[in-house]
């Protein structure tokens, strides 16, 4: 059968929706031979390159499917009749095979359709249909061809006994391979007495179906056992997505409206169309697949599924249509979807529900969800966005329901809503039954929509607006600085978008202001941005008042603006198939104040004089003891165009000011303070200030007795100024008021020496001996401050029933503290000596204090008298012992060890001692014994050198001789 269908544009000037254009559409008709209700013209949709392809599964009791071309790119207002062409005319008819259930289309723009309940195979007892699929290629013969017929011997061990009523559903793979739903496919599982009637899914060419036992929807579960005769109906919805990190690209999710006991459910896999994966343990549906169960029972849980990247994560989300939901007793069918967000961690994959409220209009019967499409990113914000379909929704009529992707899954608003209302000459019924946004027809680079309407002869072909963003970054130029006698200036506003725009865009700016000496002579302007980045305006300002109501006296007031830009396409620019549309969400609203500052009318200055008191000079710290006195410089300023008179400066301090003379005054009276003078206050009497001119002022204040500052930690002054600006108008300005704060830190050391006497010794022979001496300490504070509070140090004695002592002292309080070994002091022992000393003893700690601090260079003494027992320590005659006291100062709150000041004494014992006394008395005599012995040898020496002894012997023997001769 041929016919020619009317092709026409119908422009209606409606309110633009967002973004699918309703103004400019496509009506596509049958022939007039084609009946409405009995033809189910619009039951499939699907768009190919500049060609529509509608099926009507009724027609002529076989079924039909037609293909209309149109030449969408062509200029809006100019229409192509090319007729349309039923392309099923060179099939045999045969009665209900339904031909045009189902459709969809390549990459390269083929239509694959089918006919579900075309020919058939016997099984056991039952005769069965089988279903057929055709492919048309736009070729001379311009005919469907026969793609894919069932045979049971293609089944082989794949424990499936029939495939019946294949082509229910259609999918391409990513290699353009035809993938069929089987929705009453059913298995031969001899566990049971009768085969199941499961439902699955197949691959055409090569032809590929899943094992049974290892196809998630066709496995015996807990969920199935009371029910043998399940008819699940898996294969009613058949979507590809990117579900998992890896097994390849062809993941899969397969509605099943009839399983888990009349609930429904979607069964996704991984590649679950691959002979090697499917058989292998790495893919089985308890490690890799799971399944989502619906909710309620008979509510068609995954009649329909759309699959789309709704958050822009990279992976597929789902969106799952239970078309018979029922929300109330008396709102049967309404319809719902279900939004599922996929959650990849690794290997391991999974779904989460997300939102199953979305904002529709809750209708009974109306069958929310009987149809989804994903329209890809609609509205390129890079989310992806759906339409759900509600195809008896409002008696009947039907209704599409837009909604833009989410990154959180909230959908608060329907983007946009389509009823046979915004068709008003069509009279459609059963709107929505079908959808499709496969291809853009356009050119504009966003999918178009196709809308089937199967209770009507008409289908709807929408094109889709491009959105266009702009983030607009606008700025007003304002003089900078007006001269009031001008009585007039202009502000310009520049209008300025982050982008060079595809379109003509207008900004409409206004000018808000509450200030009544101005007017402005019109305070609204549009600018046109035609393709540009940036335009501009400008505004004419003038003065209600003579030099904008500024006096000799007055400080200027600067003006302050309000402006808003708004920013919107021109709706006046020229129609077309590539004009976009602005964004609603896009914020193009500015808003920006800024203010016109006013010069005087002397000038750049205040007329008459302005005085100013500035900061003093930078001193961050004052350092106790560094100096007599502390300075500080300040200057008054006079911004005006006359002098100033009577100035007065007021000055409040804790501190007197030894040196008035530094400050200039014409007068410096004492303001007296209070009765104890701890404040003193003074009153300066000053020069007037030259216009433009200024005075400096250098306040010392004496700050020699730091005894002062032991109690805070900072200097505060305070001052105020005051002035007159003409000789017979006098002003008391008390804004020129500051307090001045100078923290103060205090830096001291304190250094220890040990002056230690001789040891006298007493000893008698009985064994006892006494040793007396003294150790002197003397502490010194060498500054620079003076310490801020009371000093304390501690003295370390060690404890022992020979030692007696005690300390004398004159500005101290030493009070005993603790007793016990102390750890940490290591005094440089002598080798071979007995150690007496607070590591080895008990020891006595005392704390001194210095009540009143230590100022600089101040030294204090302490007198540790001591008194050493033999006796009672029961010395050994050969020892030789060490004796040790410590000294510490307090630092930074705390004792530190390694700075005690270690004073070492040592002694002998008794023994020891008696022999180095009697050495003492009896040397002299000692040494005359040793000196005389010493001389009687050199004598002998130099008579033996001298031969003495051998004349002494030669004159003996001659006298022997004499005698012998006498």
């Amino acid at each position: 059968m041929r016919g020619v269908l009317g092709l026409v544009f119908l422009p209606w000037q409606l309110c633009l929706a967002f973004n699918i254009d309703i103004q400019s559409w496509i009506a596509l008709s049958p022939p007039p031979s084609v009946t409405a209700k009995t033809s189910l013209f619009g039951h499939s949709v699907a768009l190919g390159r500049d060609v529509a392809f509608i099926g009507a599964p009724r027609h002529d009791t076989s079924g039909g499917v037609f293909k209309c071309p149109f030449q969408a790119r062509s200029p809006l207002g100019k229409t192509s009749n090319l007729g349309c062409t039923q392309i099923n005319d060179n099939l045999s008819h045969k009665t209900a095979d339904f031909l045009g259930a189902s459709m969809t289309t390549s990459r390269q723009g083929e239509l694959f359709t089918c006919a579900p309940r075309q020919g058939s195979n016997r099984y056991l007892t039952l005769q069965n249909p089988t279903g057929t699929c055709y492919r048309f290629t736009e070729d001379r013969n311009n005919s469907l061809r026969e793609y894919f017929r069932f045979d049971r011997k293609l089944l082989g061990s794949s424990d499936y006994g029939l495939l019946t009523i294949m082509g229910h559903e259609l999918t391409m793979s990513e290699d353009d391979i035809l993938v069929i739903g089987a929705p009453m496919a059913r298995t031969r599982d001899f566990n049971w007495n009768l085969e199941r009637t499961v439902g699955s899914i197949v691959r055409a060419s090569p032809f590929f179906i899943p094992r049974a036992k290892e196809s998630p929807w066709s496995r015996v579960t807990l969920s199935n056992l009371g029910d043998p005769h399940t008819y699940d109906l898996a294969g009613s919805a058949i979507v590809r997505g990117r579900y998992y990190y890896d097994f390849g690209p062809n993941h899969y999710a397969v509605g099943a409206p009839k399983a888990i006991m009349m609930r429904g459910a979607v069964f996704v896999c991984p590649d679950c169309l691959s002979p090697q994966n499917t058989r292998s343990d790495k893919v089985r549906f308890d490690k890799q697949g799971f399944s989502l169960e619906g909710f309620q029972l008979g509510s068609r849980f995954g009649q329909t599924l759309c699959t789309l990247d709704l958050n822009g994560d990279g992976f597929d989300d789902l969106v799952v249509g239970a078309p018979l939901f029922t929300t109330k007793r008396e709102q049967g069918e309404a319809g719902n979807v279900y939004v599922y967000k996929t959650n990849v961690r690794g290997h391991v994959t999974t779904m989460d529900l997300m939102n199953q409220d979305l904002p529709r209009k809750v209708e009974s019967g109306a069958r929310f969800g009987a149809t989804l499409a994903s329209l890809g990113n609609l509205d390129g914000d890079g989310l992806e966005d759906f339409a759900v379909g509600a195809p008896y929704e409002n008696d009947g009529a039907g209704a599409i329901y837009v909604y833009r992707g989410s990154r959180s899954f909230v959908f608060s608003d329907i983007s946009q809503k389509l009823t046979p209302a915004d068709f008003p000459r069509l009279n459609m019924a059963n709107f929505g039954f079908s959808a499709n946004a496969n291809q853009d027809v356009d050119g504009n680079g966003i999918p178009d929509l196709i809308i089937g309407s199967r209770g009507s002869r008409h289908t709807v072909l929408l094109r889709s607006l491009k959105v266009e963003r702009i983030a607009p970054r606008s700025s007003f130029v304002v003089p900078t600085k007006v001269n009031p006698k001008d009585n007039f200036f202009m502000i310009r506003v520049i209008a300025t978008v982050n982008q060079v725009p595809t379109s003509i865009w207008r900004a409409q700016i206004w000018l808000n202001f509450a200030d009544d000496r101005i007017e402005v002579l019109k305070n609204n302007a549009t600018i046109e941005l035609n393709r540009v980045q940036q335009a501009e305006a400008s505004f004419h300002v003038q003065s209600l008042q003579k030099d904008f109501g500024l006096d000799d006296h007055s400080t200027p007031r600067p003006i302050f603006f309000k402006g808003f830009v708004n920013w919107d396409l021109d709706p006046s620019a020229p129609k077309g198939f590539h004009v976009p549309i602005k964004d609603p969400l896009n914020d193009l609203l500015e808003t920006m104040s800024f203010e016109v500052p006013l010069q005087t009318g002397c000038e750049d200055n205040v007329c008459k004089c302005s005085v100013e008191l500035s900061k003093p000079n930078d001193i961050n710290r004052v350092v106790a003891g560094t100096g007599k006195g502390l300075e500080v410089t300040m200057t008054i300023v006079n911004h005006g165009s006359e002098p100033s008179y009577e100035n007065k400066l007021e000055i409040t301090s804790a501190y007197p000011i030894p040196f008035p003379n530094r400050l200039k005054c014409d007068n410096l009276t004492d303001a007296g303070g209070s009765e104890q003078k701890t404040t003193y206050s003074y009153v300066c009497g000053l020069p007037g200030v030259a216009a433009n001119g200024e005075r400096k002022l250098s306040l010392v204040f004496d700050i020699y007795d730091w005894a002062l500052f032991t109690d805070t930690d900072a200097i505060i002054v305070e001052t105020k100024l005051n002035h007159g600006c003409d000789a017979t108008i006098q002003k008391s300005w008390n804004n020129l008021q500051q307090t001045l704060r100078f923290p103060i830190e205090f830096k001291s050391e304190i250094i220890t020496k040990s002056l230690s006497s001789n040891i006298q010794t007493q000893y008698d022979y009985n064994s006892t001996m006494t040793l007396e001496f003294k150790h002197v300490y003397l502490l010194t504070n060498i500054g620079p401050s003076p310490t801020n509070r009371p000093f304390t140090f501690n003295v370390y004695v060690p404890d022992t029933e020979a030692l007696d002592y005690d300390l004398a002292e004159s500005n101290l309080k030493c009070l005993p503290m603790t007793s016990g070994l102390v750890a940490g002091i290591h005094p440089p022992y002598t080798s071979g000596t007995k150690a007496l000393s607070c590591q080895v003893e008990t020891c006595n700690v005392y704390q001194c204090t210095i009540p009143t601090g230590m100022a600089k260079d101040q030294v204090e003494s302490v007198n540790l008298n001591m008194a050493f027992q033999a006796e009672k320590a029961e010395m050994l005659f050969e020892d030789i012992y060490h004796f040790a006291v410590h000294t510490a100062v307090r630092t930074q709150g705390r004792y530190n060890y390694d700075d005690f000041t270690k004073f070492i004494t040592e002694f002998y014992s008794l023994e020891v001692s008696s022999l180095a006394a009697m050495a003492k008395s009896y040397w002299p005599y000692i040494i005359g014994v040793v000196l005389g012995l010493l001389l009687l040898l050199v004598i002998f020496a130099l008579l033996w050198k001298f031969n003495i002894f051998s004349k002494t012997r030669l004159f003996k023997d001659q006298l022997e001789e004499v005698d012998k001769k006498a």
